[in-house]
């Protein structure tokens, strides 16, 4: 495994070997409007605060391509595009996910927010899914927010409200438990099995 670490915030292109590859981006802000590319061997990224549009303003994103891959942030992903490609994929953030686009590809992965989902999408492709939000999914900035399971028995849990958000949940035995609904400009699709606590 070839592993490099990055000091300061990743304002460019890191274009990653094609193989399986450790990048441990430390200390600034995180991936400050920059871009990291991965391979088809399976990478793992861990960024130790955020990544976000930096004054740049340029789109934070990361590509990580097949393989079974890692994303560790260690707060919030703003106004990115992330992209894990074909695999068992891993994304979990300490902080909040605002105004950003995730797939994680198809294979069974794994996705954790430790804190609200806002004017987001994602999208888990067919699969055995498991996400889990610590609190809000719900509209910002006039756009809302929507989750996509795919094919699969899926699991996803919303700890906090669901508002002006949608959950489209495909072929499968799908479990969504969300803490509270306003009612407010939600939508499900009907395959889901769903409750509310």
């Amino acid at each position: 495994m070839a592993a490099k670490t990055i000091s300061g915030d990743l304002t460019g292109l890191e274009t990653l070997p094609n193989e399986a590859n450790e990048l441990v981006i430390t200390g600034g802000n995180g991936i400050w409007g920059g871009s990291v590319t991965g391979g088809t061997h399976g990478d793992t990224v861990s960024v130790s605060n955020n990544i976000m549009q930096g004054f740049s303003h340029n789109q934070p994103s990361v590509s990580l391509g097949g393989g079974d891959d890692k994303l560790t942030v260690g707060e919030t992903i703003s106004d990115a595009n992330i992209d894990l490609g074909e695999g068992d994929n891993t994304l979990s953030t300490g902080g909040s996910i605002i105004e950003s686009s995730i797939t994680l590809g198809g294979g069974s992965n794994f996705l954790y927010a430790g804190d609200s989902f806002n004017g987001s999408t994602i999208v888990a492709g067919d699969g055995d899914d498991t996400i889990h939000i610590e609190w809000n999914v719900m509209k910002v900035y006039q756009k809302d927010s929507e989750i996509t399971l795919g094919d699969g028995n899926n699991r996803l849990t919303i700890d906090g409200y669901l508002q002006n958000s949608g959950i489209v949940a495909g072929a499968g035995n799908d479990l969504i438990d969300i803490g509270c609904s306003s009612g407010i400009g939600d939508h499900a699709s009907p395959s889901a099995a769903a409750r509310t606590r």
